[in-house]
């Protein structure tokens, strides 16, 4: 076995001429104060004072001057004599504290006065301490050590109010970006369009992102895919789960699933395994689904938990309207939860709407009298009926005429409407 070398000592490295050592640490600057007094002995031994513990003092005769000095130099502790010519202690101090650049330093008013009117009206100008006049040394530091840890204080707490500030309005840049992402994969108009079908859609987050979410387009030529779903809740949570639902329901249209896109209630089902809501943050989703087939004029639709689309036709009787009701429940609720499927015949000239139910679920329960029914569905139909009566294509008029309805000012949910308009009586 070779012998063992000898450990060589390791000896501290030497510091440059003129570099400070790294060990060491940088002291900290001395806290400046700026001392403002037209009375010149009391100026000076103020400023005695306080150069013997170390601070950095400067000096001002007037009030003017001494506003000067602060917005320059932005100190850390004020100490200003209430009574000068020209622009007094008082309106130095009310000056300083309504500038937000300079409102944390602490203020100390020097004053000969000592009625409580005086002192309170000191206050009420942001003074944050006196000290009486002649002025002692050692109420003097004990005075201006207590001020400068307050006005540490205050320094910090601002800072952290400023990075907060810049947080929260990443935060809200971030979740505008959300906003109009999700908002850009909102269909605004049938894409091929058809003669014989005119679509209107109407979208509105309670907050800048949303759990609505509603798409149409061509399955092929003759298939007219419709979908509208809701997520519990609103806000980041419900729009990000929104947001994977939709994205699951793009790409089992895009691959060779086993799925049946023809068939709602096989896709209901599809939805209902992949989206328990044990697994998504107790998160689940209502949704109509539907196929519009323009050759046989039907339409075949699946309800999960949504309220029951409406299907109108201006021809019919008043009262008359067709409601697809729910054949199944929410997605995500239970496993193994059951669809069916069902079918009706679109008859010419009629519209169908399908919606979210914050369009009319508006009246909080408090509101609602112990004599009277809560605005719901129902209501809502008969604004259905008049808007539909009315052959106007701006959905906007029908959540007007809920909130004038209801004497709500605003509403509290998302609200998503899809108008379908069928005219099978056109040429195809």
């Amino acid at each position: 076995m070779p012998a063992l070398e000898e450990p060589v000592p390791i000896t501290a490295p030497t510091t440059p001429p003129g570099l400070t050592p790294v060990s060491q640490s940088v002291p900290a600057p001395a806290p400046k104060i700026v001392v403002i007094d037209d009375d010149r002995i009391t100026l000076t031994y103020t400023i005695m004072t306080l150069k013997r513990e170390g601070y950095e003092v400067h000096r001002a005769t007037d009030g003017e001057s001494g506003l000067g000095l602060v917005r320059q130099l932005k100190p850390d502790l004020i100490i200003c004599d209430w009574m000068m010519p020209g622009t007094t202690g008082i309106q130095v101090c009310r000056t300083v504290k309504q500038d937000p650049e300079l409102a944390t330093a602490f203020f100390i008013l020097l004053t000969a006065r000592s009625d409580v009117e005086d002192l309170i009206r000191g206050l009420e100008t942001g003074a944050d301490e006196f000290v009486a006049k002649p002025v002692t040394a050692a109420e003097l530091r004990a005075r201006v050590r207590a001020g400068l840890r307050i006005a540490g204080m205050n320094r910090v707490l601002r800072a952290v109010a400023q990075d907060l500030q810049r947080q929260k309005h990443h935060l809200e840049t971030e979740r505008q970006e959300a906003a109009d992402y999700l908002q850009s994969q909102i269909p605004t108009s049938l894409k091929p369009p058809s003669p014989t079908i005119q679509i209107q859609s109407y979208f509105a987050p309670s907050a800048q992102l949303g759990g609505d979410f509603f798409d149409f387009h061509w399955l092929d030529q003759d298939h007219l895919r419709i979908y509208l779903m809701d997520a519990a809740g609103h806000g980041l949570r419900a729009a990000f789960f929104s947001m994977s639902v939709q994205h699951f329901l793009k790409s089992i249209a895009r691959s060779n699933t086993t799925v049946d896109l023809y068939d709602p209630a096989q896709v209901l089902r599809l939805l209902n395994d992949r989206f328990q809501m044990e697994d998504h943050h107790n998160q689940y989703v209502t949704v109509w689904y539907g196929i519009f087939d323009r050759r046989s004029q039907t339409l075949t639709y699946g309800n999960a938990g949504h309220p029951p689309a409406v299907l109108l036709n201006p021809t019919w009787a008043t009262a008359a309207c067709q409601t697809l009701p729910s054949t199944g429940p929410p997605v995500g609720i239970l496993p193994f939860s059951r669809y069916r499927s069902q079918i009706c015949t679109v008859a010419p000239g009629s519209s169908l709407y399908v919606f979210s139910d914050g369009l009319y679920e508006v009246v909080p329960p408090e509101e609602v009298l112990p004599d009277r029914e809560p605005y719901g569905h129902g209501d809502f139909l008969e604004v259905l009926q008049d808007f539909e009566k009315s052959n106007s294509t701006d959905l906007t008029r029908i959540s007007e005429r809920v909130l004038q309805v209801t004497g709500q000012k605003i509403f509290t949910d998302d609200r998503s409407l899809i108008r379908i308009q069928f005219d099978p009586a056109q040429p195809l």
